[in-house]
């Protein structure tokens, strides 16, 4: 049997594909709430993706994981622009 998971998104400030957005490009305020919301709302994990705009998916992910102990984390990294040996490090140290 399969199971249904939900999975969201968390970014890194305010913004859409019709808004580039304003103020700062991390917004911790804005980060807790999403990620806050999310966790209440039932989500069972939460994307943290990468485009070349976006800050380090690994720290928004290291901030989110602190905020809650109910989402799971679905980093996305670059392989192609970081070493897998780093990224290896990087995740066993947000496990």
């Amino acid at each position: 049997m399969m199971t249904l998971e939900f999975i969201g998104l968390v970014g890194a400030h305010e913004t859409s594909e019709s808004d580039a957005g304003n103020g700062q490009v991390v917004d911790l305020p804005f980060i807790k709430a999403f990620a806050q919301t999310q966790a209440y709302a039932g989500f069972d994990k939460v994307l943290l993706a990468v485009n070349t705009r976006a800050p380090d998916s690994m720290i928004i992910a290291s901030y989110v994981a602190a905020l809650t102990d109910k989402l799971g984390l679905l980093v996305a990294h670059r392989p192609g622009f970081q070493a897998p040996t780093f990224a290896a490090r990087q995740f066993a140290t947000l496990d």
